[in-house]
């Protein structure tokens, strides 16, 4: 995990190294450690595919369906044709309305 936590350090703007690293914290059960690297990354690649892909699935899985529904919906500006993004959306929304 230190190997990975000093890559992302060497290559801040790598943004598929904090995917890495969030994947990783994320499944060691460590979801605010993941949440804190994800974010950070996302605040300079707003529009990475996979760090959108991650964030909205740890959200839905930590049952935050409105947050992730946030970045579900600007991971489809990303992928509009993508029939996971689809799927993702489709449950979401059926989770929000209680279903």
């Amino acid at each position: 995990m230190e190997e990975l936590r000093r890559a992302v350090e060497l290559a801040p703007d790598n943004p598929r190294m904090a995917y890495v690293l969030g994947v990783a914290l994320n499944s060691e059960g460590d979801w605010p450690a993941a949440r804190r690297t994800i974010d950070s990354a996302l605040a300079s690649s707003p529009w990475d595919r996979d760090l959108l892909t991650l964030m909205a699935t740890a959200l839905r899985d930590q049952s935050e369906t409105e947050e992730a529904m946030q970045y579900a919906v600007r991971l489809a500006e990303v992928a509009p044709e993508d029939r996971g993004v689809i799927q993702l959306l489709a449950e979401l929304k059926r989770d929000l309305a209680g279903g």
